[in-house]
């Protein structure tokens, strides 16, 4: 039973991981998507080819670390802990696989929404990818998960009513 009940617990934890990285999913696909699904597209440019910024700047692999990415936004002059978003027009693209083998993957997705919120407000973007390891958890696999970051996603689902 023991074993039965800690089967439960493991399946029901990936499930709701599953259930966020969906989400994730779904919120990603409603920024991208072309403008034809959400209305008409302006002169007939393609909606998936984005003007060249003044300032373009890549940020690769996170998986689940939030001082790396903290990081990496730092190295690349865009968003600081003391001031936000400090890149102006810059254009930053996070190139996919934000969660699985770090613990802070709760902490990672929060902190990239908010800087794409920022930078938004201040003429710049944040455009966050889908990697390889955000399609694996949305296929129900939690093999790279941390025991850390699933038991972070079970306390706040616990905690939520």
């Amino acid at each position: 039973n023991n074993h039965l009940a800690m089967r439960d617990s493991v399946c029901s934890q990936e499930a709701q991981r599953m259930l966020v990285v969906l989400l994730l999913l779904a919120v990603t696909r409603a920024e991208l998507s072309p403008p034809s699904e959400f209305g008409e597209s302006q002169c007939g440019a393609s909606p998936l080819v984005l003007p060249q910024p003044d300032r373009l700047v890549a940020i690769g692999d996170i998986h689940g670390d939030l001082s790396k990415l903290k990081g990496a936004l730092a190295v690349a002059k865009v968003w600081n802990d003391t001031h936000g978003w400090i890149g102006g027009s810059s254009v930053a693209v996070q190139l996919g696989d934000q969660v699985d083998r770090g613990d802070d993957e709760l902490a990672v997705t929060a902190l990239l929404r908010e800087v794409a919120l920022e930078a938004k407000e201040a003429g710049g973007a944040l455009h966050v990818l889908l990697g390889n390891h955000e399609l694996i958890s949305a296929l129900g696999s939690a093999r790279f998960a941390t025991q850390g970051a699933m038991e972070k996603f079970n306390a706040r689902n616990q905690s939520c009513p």
